[in-house]
Parts: structure tokens; sequence; C-alpha cells
């Protein structure tokens, strides 16, 4: 009994002492301020599942849908990426090998194999940065002069110094005398030059949406000069604005001529196939390589992006 009242008696002060501690915790939680849950910043709602870029819908061109599908794929993928992604190049090359061939199985209804096999194609075309230039000189026996002509008329735009708002001033041209031309019937003959030019306007206005965020570009803004860079991100630092827009404008050229040539080379590779597995390759191959060239040559503005944009998918 003794030895009971004693320990009673020592533990008094103990759980007085335990019960003020965890009350002065409770008050110093209570007594900071609370902070709203981060928001993603307004420039990025362009890049939410539910809000895809295209660009000016043409629906004289019976093509217009294989440019809009690219910027499909590319925004599902980029829509998959995961914190881990951003380690280094390979996790993200990664997931975009295994959520593009996703898209294309769900979309497409293809099979596994079918749907790797045409995003592998975009990785053994091996184009970098030179693809602006490639496109000006592009040549397959597969395609008539005036479908050439029209592919080097698209390349040779993208190898300018342009500003954003002439890139588009251009493609608009070149669609207009795409359409103006008379072309036959059917979508098994003659297809390349419509297939680039929707390829080239709706993927140029994707990638210019991404690059505008990248380098703080007011994307709203951009054209004539009037466009303002209201960050540093992306070597911006020192540069006027003019300077900014140029090189975010290259960039996006770059990324959408590689586009252009992936599209117009898998449609020919799989023409034997039919019109149907034309289009299934030039959309799901032509993607793929858009998206694989933006990571190669412009890895750290395209992580620093993702990383922005990762809130959408935690």
């Amino acid at each position: 009994m003794e030895a009971s009242s004693t320990w009673t008696y020592c533990a008094r002060p103990i759980r007085f002492l335990f019960v003020a501690l965890i009350s002065f915790v409770l008050l110093a939680a209570c007594s900071e301020p609370q902070t709203e849950a981060p928001e993603v910043p307004s420039e990025y709602l362009a890049m939410r599942k539910s809000d895809i870029v295209y660009g000016p819908v043409n629906t004289a061109n019976p093509f217009e849908h294989v440019g809009q599908r690219h910027n499909d794929l590319v925004h599902a993928v980029i829509a998959s990426l995961h914190a881990w992604d951003t380690l280094d190049a390979s996790h993200m090359l990664g997931r975009i090998q295994t959520s593009g061939a996703a898209w294309a199985q769900d979309e497409y209804d293809l099979s596994a194999d079918r749907s790797m096999e045409l995003v592998q194609a975009a990785f053994a075309m091996k184009i970098d940065d030179s693809a602006p230039q490639r496109l000006a000189a592009y040549e397959s026996p597969s395609l008539t002069a005036r479908e050439e002509e029209y592919l080097h008329r698209i390349g040779e735009l993208l190898c300018r110094e342009n500003c954003f708002d002439e890139v588009e001033d251009g493609l608009l041209d070149i669609e207009r005398d795409i359409l103006a031309e008379s072309w036959p019937a059917g979508d098994s003959t003659e297809t390349a030059a419509r297939i680039a030019i929707s390829v080239a306007k709706h993927s140029f206005a994707y990638w210019k949406r991404m690059m505008c965020t990248v380098y703080g570009i007011e994307y709203g803004a951009v054209g004539s000069g009037t466009a303002t860079v209201s960050g540093t991100s992306g070597g911006s630092l020192g540069k006027t604005a003019t300077d900014v827009i140029v090189e975010a404008t290259s960039r996006s050229e770059i990324v959408m001529a590689a586009d252009v040539i992936g599209a117009i080379a898998a449609g020919q590779n799989a023409q034997p196939l039919g019109p149907l597995a034309m289009l299934e390759a030039a959309v799901i191959t032509g993607g793929t390589l858009s998206l694989t060239v933006a990571v190669l040559v412009y890895w750290p503005e395209i992580k620093t992006f993702v990383k922005k944009l990762l809130p959408w998918n935690w």
C-alpha cells in the first residue's frame, strides 16, 4: 500500500507536465497562420486534360482531324506524367512510350504490339534540332512533286527567324494555297500536303502555348512586338522580350517540324496497309516524335514545365 501511494504521488507531476506539453503544442498549432493549398497558376490552365490547345480549325481540309488528334495524344501523355518522370530524360522518354502506346490502344483499338510499334517508330527516326532544315529538303519517292513543294514551303518558313504571329500567318497562307488545289477525291492518294498543314498548324499552336508558359511570355499578347516577358525561365535573363519570343518561337518550330516529318514518314510507310492504317500511323508516330524531340532537345525547360504542371496529377 505504501509503495502504491508513493507511485501515485510521483505520477501526479508527471501527468501534469504531460498534459501541459500537449496543451502547449496544440495552442502553438492553432496560433500559426493557416495557409491555403497552393493554386496552379492560371497560365497552366490550357494544359489541363479538359483544355487541349488547337490551332484554327478549317473544315475544308478533309484531314483536319489528323492535326487535332496529334494534340490529343501529346496532351494525354503530358497529363500522365508523374513526379519521378522529371528525375532525368530517360524516365520521361519511358513515360512517353508507355503512355503513348496506351493512348493508341484506347483511341484506335490497336493491339499492344501494334501500338508500341508505332510509338517506337518515332524513336527510331532520330530527329533532332535540325528538323526544320530536314523538312525544307524532305523527299520521298511516294510523294508527288507538288506534295514535296508544300512540305518544303512549311520547312522553309520554319528555317527563318520568326515570331509566333509570323509563323501562324505563314502557315495559314500555305493552308489557303494547299486547299485551293484540286486534289484527288478520297483518302488514299496525294494526302501528304493536307495532312502536313493540319499537323503543322495544330502542333504549333500547342507548342506555342507550352513555350510561352516555360518562358514566362504573356500568351494573349504575343504578336507584332507587343508581348511581354514576365519571368526569366528558359535562359531569358538579360534578354529583351523580342529575343525571348524569337527563341521560344524557334523551339516551337523545331518540335512542330519533327511532328510533321514523323506524321508524313509514318503515314507513307503504312500506306500499303490502307488509308486507316496510314492515318493511325501519322497520328501516333508523329505525336510521339513531337514529344520525344521536345524532351531530347529542350529537357531543362520541359522538366521545369512538367514540375509546375504536376499538381494537376497529384
